[in-house]
């Protein structure tokens, strides 16, 4: 249609122009020149609550309607669109803030598994278990990694934890299921077989002590999250101190400020369970039941045969947690082909963290604790010398040292993180000053 043909009205058929409906603009200058405009008949003309000579009421300073300031309508129209637009960022907020879980692959937990208590179940676990490009290992016992420690099962997972078995090391004592745990063990020993744990350090001493065998090839999810945390997510220094602290459960935040020295390059761990949430996977943590008995029996529950069913789902389950966390961890750039060596090795510095210390009691004050070993992220440099109290050889800036312009002529008895350990646990203990060069002579 030309721009002539849409200024001509329309004709209707028995001859008559029909009306059209005039912008309202139109409508006011021919008020203003004294003609009367006829009312439209088209419904376009008209407000939607009332005539088209209302509204021109409303908003005309020269009708003898309501007078309203061109201002306040300005102001009130503003008003409107402000709270259209706080409407809608609300909307996106409550999107941000509520939204679901993330679904990643792999976290779907069945807990199905195979209980391996005879010879022929563990032949059957031994072929399934050697063709898995990787293994996903945890184990369950009575106070494991201390004095008194008892290994009970012996959970290994296939790739995506597809196939679980859950190795009673109790009932697997005869001459002949040992024979076929062997090649079950062979693949433990190997290098080149990957395995996925959760804190290795006391499977790892476990599994030594009880079958002579030293795990290789470990890759530990725990220690992955803490070397990602700066590596790839960019945490600055003051997140690492906020993290030693945990809100002022573990230490002041303020001790930790005015002793940088003391606190240099120490991290906290992370639990399984913080870390599943985190993710937000979909998956179930640890079984509250579960968490409930061992709080209140203790770990001597791994001991009892028959195991209960729950307990057995437990321990599978961890299986799957610790595969739906891998998944999750390469998703995040956390695990690549590039730093997955580094990591290996940096897991088999924290596995052996603990066997050089060798079994302590559950209440020693330098066992076991939240605080990541040092000498773990990084290899060891220059001289090494024991702490008294981890019994690990650890590098001269791992402990709290006395200089005589550049040359360290002095360090504690203990390491930093054994220091640290007395100030989380309140426990008072002799820490003297040990002459370097006496070492450098032996």
């Amino acid at each position: 249609m030309s721009d002539s043909d849409a200024s001509t009205p329309a004709s209707s058929p028995n001859g008559r122009a029909n009306a059209v409906a005039r912008p309202p603009g139109a409508q006011i200058r021919r008020r203003a020149g004294g003609s009367q405009a006829p009312k439209p008949n088209s419904s376009r003309a008209a407000g939607a609550g009332g005539s088209s000579g209302t509204m021109l009421k409303l908003y005309t300073d020269d009708s003898p309607g309501l007078r309203v300031d061109p201002y306040v309508v300005l102001i009130l129209s503003l008003a409107f669109i402000g709270s259209i637009f706080f409407l809608h960022i609300s909307a996106k907020l409550i999107r941000v803030f509520t939204k679901p879980p993330r679904v990643t692959q792999a976290t779907t937990i069945m807990s199905g598994y195979i209980y391996c208590a005879n010879a022929p179940a563990v032949a059957n676990a031994a072929l399934v278990l050697a063709s898995s490009p990787f293994l996903i290992i945890d184990c369950e016992g009575k106070n494991l990694g201390a004095a008194d420690g008892v290994l009970s099962l012996m959970c290994i997972g296939t790739a995506n934890a597809e196939h679980i078995f859950v190795f009673d090391v109790l009932a697997l004592r005869s001459r002949n299921a040992l024979s076929q745990l062997r090649l079950v063990l062979d693949l433990l020993a190997d290098p080149t077989v990957k395995k996925i744990m959760w804190d290795c350090r006391n499977d790892f001493l476990e599994i030594t002590a009880t079958y002579g065998v030293f795990l290789q090839g470990v890759l530990d999810l725990q220690l992955a999250e803490i070397d990602s945390r700066a590596s790839v997510r960019g945490e600055k220094e003051w997140k690492r101190t906020v993290r030693l602290a945990a809100r002022g459960r573990r230490l002041p935040l303020s001790l930790i400020k005015q002793n940088p020295d003391l606190f240099s390059g120490v991290h906290s761990l992370q639990g399984m369970d913080a870390c599943i949430k985190e993710a937000r996977l979909l998956t179930t943590g640890k079984d509250p039941q579960v968490v409930a008995m061992h709080k209140t029996n203790g770990s001597m529950i791994w001991l009892d045969r028959p195991l209960l069913p729950r307990l057995l789902h437990y321990a599978a389950h961890d299986i799957e947690m610790i595969g739906a966390l891998y998944e999750h961890f390469k998703s995040q750039s956390w695990i690549t082909p590039v730093n997955e060596d580094a990591l290996v090795d940096k897991s088999m510095r924290y596995a052996h963290s603990l066997y050089h210390q060798g079994r302590v009691a559950e209440d020693d004050v330098f066992g076991s604790s939240s605080l990541l070993p040092l000498d773990v992220l990084g290899e060891p440099r220059g001289l090494t010398v024991p702490c008294q109290g981890c019994n690990r050889m650890q590098s001269l800036h791992c402990f709290t040292t006395n200089r005589r312009g550049r040359k360290i002529v002095a360090r504690t008895n203990i390491c930093r993180v054994c220091q640290i350990k007395l100030l989380i646990k309140q426990v008072d203990h002799p820490v003297s000053w040990v002459n370097v060069t006496t070492y450098e002579s032996r």
